[in-house]
């Protein structure tokens, strides 16, 4: 299929939203859904020679985009990549863990399941912005009673990038209608009538992303990264988040489920054209990795040639073993992310000016300072935690007895003169355990009181 690149650029904020709901809590999208794009080229539907081609045979299909930062393409962290608790710099890949059975050299593993990441390992997560509104009373020219919402946007000035797959049976005259709508298309999202959704199309004349793979090194195994949503039907057309739909010939024998992680979600689209909603969506989630077994060429060209139902909207695309889902595969090689500073809201956050930001500025820096506390102590639990298998819990709740009539300056020698001179002096010369202790307290300076106190309560509950 011929490709066309194209590049959308936010001119204001755009809120996109992952349900048609009005009502509650409603979920923010990370990303812009390809039938957006078919929404906006659907607008001169009637000027196309053949219409139907172009919008309901799959010989058009619009992707999503993804963001474009710096000359890189980014895409979803696999929801394989997961991180020991507390220790969100370092990334393992689930299924290759499993293959060598090394779950039990980790503490607690966590699955990532938000942020964007390019094949160079730079990280990029998604910036937004919240305002608040209300509902107008023309009557009494005030705000409507009970009328508050908020609206939750991607800020203005990112990049995203997308692709029009077109099959080569399609006109030329239809091609070139086409790309003429998307880049005279100026709104996205929600609420374009009021001070959201101003965007800029321009087509790009590039070569589209290709991906780096690998060979498994067990081969029967073949690793598939959902690049974009999954809708799965069965034999009747029916909805399903059966594997062994996502091509003919498939049988659970062929699915390793143990390696394989998956996350779904539904909506249910409002279809402008016909004022109504459609049939409800169970979607297989961008960056899901599954693993199958035992393929025959047949049944990886089918895979590649898209999955699933709704491919003019974007949906169905996979990748066959990148090279992405090959690393992390020990625990002295994780994956390790350049940082986004751009996108980090700590990196741009200026100190407020007013009673209310000055307050919540301050509360946020004290969050970030037990976070960081947080990971020191639990890295010192997992590195020294044998020094103190002999301390009993007592004598860390005398500690932390200590703590509450101490201060930052006198914490270290409260709990030198407590375990030199208390009557466990023969527990605490074990290993040099107190010695040990006392040098950690004093070179956590202004957080020594707090790490005291954390520690002293972690390494109680057989955290060592």
């Amino acid at each position: 299929m011929k490709k066309l690149v194209f590049e959308i650029k936010f001119k204001s904020a755009v809120i996109l939203q992952a349900t048609s709901n009005t009502q509650g809590k409603i979920d923010t999208l990370d990303f812009i859904p390809g039938s957006n794009f078919l929404g906006m080229a659907a607008r001169k539907y009637s000027e196309f020679s053949d219409a139907f081609a172009v919008f309901h045979s799959g010989k058009v299909r619009f992707g999503d985009a993804s963001p474009f930062v710096d000359e890189k393409e980014y895409f979803k962290i696999p929801l394989s990549y997961f991180h020991e608790k507390l220790e969100a710099d370092k990334f393992y890949n689930h299924h290759l863990i499993f293959e060598k059975n090394n779950f039990d050299k980790f503490t607690q593993l966590k699955q990532t399941r938000s942020g964007y990441m390019s094949e160079s390992y730079d990280r990029h997560d998604i910036d937004y912005e919240y305002s608040q509104k209300s509902g107008y009373d023309a009557k009494n020219r005030r705000s409507k009673e009970g009328a508050m919402y908020g609206y939750r946007a991607m800020k203005k000035g990112s990049v995203w990038r997308f692709v029009v797959s077109i099959d080569e049976s399609v006109s030329g005259s239809d091609i070139e209608l086409l790309k003429k709508t998307l880049t005279q298309s100026t709104r996205l999202g929600k609420s374009k009538s009021a001070q959201y959704g101003a965007v800029e199309i321009n087509f790009i004349d590039t070569t589209p992303k290709t991906w780096e793979k690998f060979t498994p090194k067990l081969s029967e195994f073949t690793y598939l990264y959902v690049a974009s949503r999954l809708v799965l039907v069965d034999e009747s057309g029916r909805a399903s988040l059966d594997l062994k739909h996502l091509c003919s010939g498939l049988s659970d024998e062929n699915i390793s489920y143990e390696k394989t992680q998956i996350r779904t979600s539904s909506f249910t689209p409002f279809n402008v054209a016909r004022a109504t909603k459609d049939y409800e969506r169970v979607c297989i989630n961008k960056g899901s990795v599954i693993v199958l077994k035992d393929l025959s060429k047949e049944q990886i060209s089918r895979l590649e040639n898209g999955v699933g139902a709704y491919l003019s909207e974007g949906f169905g695309e996979v990748v066959i073993n990148p090279k992405i889902l090959s690393k992390g595969s020990e625990k002295n090689e994780p994956i390790e992310f350049k940082k986004d500073e751009n996108s980090s809201v700590a990196a741009n956050l200026k100190e407020p000016t007013t009673p209310l930001g000055k307050i919540l500025y301050a509360r946020k820096k004290e969050q970030e300072e037990l976070m960081y506390i947080a990971q020191e102590v639990a890295k010192f639990i997992k590195q020294y935690g044998g020094k103190f298998s002999g301390i009993k819990n007592s004598q860390w709740g005398a500690i932390r007895a200590i703590c509450r009539i101490s201060t930052n300056e006198n914490i270290a020698n409260n709990v030198n003169n407590f375990i030199t001179k208390g009557i466990k002096v023969k527990l605490w010369k074990k290993k040099e355990a107190g010695d040990f202790l006392v040098k950690e307290i004093r070179k956590a300076g202004k957080n020594a009181l707090n790490f005291t106190q954390l520690l002293s309560m972690k390494i109680t509950r057989g955290e060592r």
